[in-house]
């Protein structure tokens, strides 16, 4: 889980150097193009090396189940993707959650009456893996409200290039990159809880840092706030995703690796939905920036906004040090008798 970590380290750490490199000399177009060949080559490669499994005798596909969750996720996200720019209460977003809630309603019926569900809700019982995937969406949440909210601060504010913000995003995975490896081989020997619950403590004093940034910082003073926070993300998310794992029996495996799949995508929409709010409602002039173009007055009103959208991050990492600290298996929770 350590080294799974690292690969998700290092991509979000290449990712935004490799883009702002690209937009620095080329465009931001081709930004969207370089992924095309990035995605060619892991399609073969995954092909190559990932087993072909099989199929077990009368064993079929929750069509019914995979439709209504598609319709309730997608409607969901969009919601809170578009929600800020639409208006949270007009109609479009209105009816974007009233599908979603019917959507998810009739997906979780489904689920509790298939005979073959795509989501085994039993899963659910075991208290270790409810707060721990709980735990991973907010995590996630806490940790996009960073990377949502930290480049406009140093573009609008310290005017900072394309390429040099990339750089110093990447702080953050680095650190990740080194403690999650070293965080997965101590919670196999101590357990997952200690390091779950401290990691997210880290990470919320690293947020809560982040919001006292002002206009006379220099990279420095952005980077070290930076590695505080990657340095607890890298300590929770190795002995998490192992405490989810853990907790379920091997023929469910593949459902707590999706169920981990859609928290950790969950949570960046909904974490840039959070600090979006925030950031827009306090500083409406967030908005309508435009690098180079910021009055004092403006700085003051977008850094006040980021002030207090950094410490809603925070908030959600210390809820989610309270959520790990509460995954703690009670019984087994769930069948573990293997799936006639």
């Amino acid at each position: 889980m350590g080294i799974y970590a690292i690969s998700i380290a290092v991509g979000l750490g290449l990712g935004p150097t490799l883009g702002g490199l690209i937009a620095e000399d080329l465009s931001w177009r081709y930004v969207f193009f370089i992924n095309v060949p990035i995605g060619i080559a892991a399609v073969l490669w995954g092909y190559r090396i990932i087993p072909k499994g099989s199929k077990n005798p009368g064993q079929r596909l929750d069509l019914a189940g995979t439709l209504t969750a598609l319709v309730f996720l997608t409607t969901l996200l969009l919601y809170a993707n578009r929600g800020e720019d639409w208006g949270w209460t007009s109609p479009m977003p209105l009816a974007l959650l009233g599908v979603a809630a019917l959507f998810g309603v009739l997906f979780f019926w489904i689920e509790r009456t298939s005979a073959q569900p795509m989501l085994n809700l039993s899963l659910f019982n075991n208290r270790r893996f409810s707060f721990a995937s709980l735990s991973a969406l907010l995590n996630f949440m806490a940790l996009y409200a960073l990377i949502f909210l930290t480049p406009f601060y140093l573009t609008f504010v310290l005017h900072y290039s394309i390429l040099k913000v990339g750089l110093v995003m990447a702080a953050s995975p680095i650190a990740t990159l080194f403690v999650a490896p070293l965080s997965g081989t101590l919670s196999d020997r101590l357990g997952t809880r200690v390091f779950a619950v401290c990691g997210m403590c880290i990470a919320a004093l690293g947020l809560f840092l982040l919001s006292g940034l002002n206009a006379s910082a220099d990279a420095w003073d952005v980077i070290w706030h930076l590695v505080v926070v990657g340095v607890g993300v890298g300590m929770f998310q190795s002995p998490n995703n192992s405490a989810v794992m853990g907790s379920v029996p091997p023929w469910h495996l593949g459902i707590a690796s999706g169920i981990l799949a859609a928290m950790r995508n969950m949570g960046m929409v909904l974490g840039i939905a959070v600090a979006g709010a925030v950031l827009y409602n306090v500083a409406p002039i967030a908005s309508s920036l435009h690098p180079g173009y910021f009055s004092p007055a403006e700085i003051e009103e977008f850094l006040d906004g980021m002030h207090w959208a950094f410490i809603s991050g925070a908030g959600l990492a210390g809820i989610t040090a309270l959520t790990s600290l509460l995954a703690v298996e009670r019984g087994r929770g769930g069948s573990r008798t293997a799936p006639t």
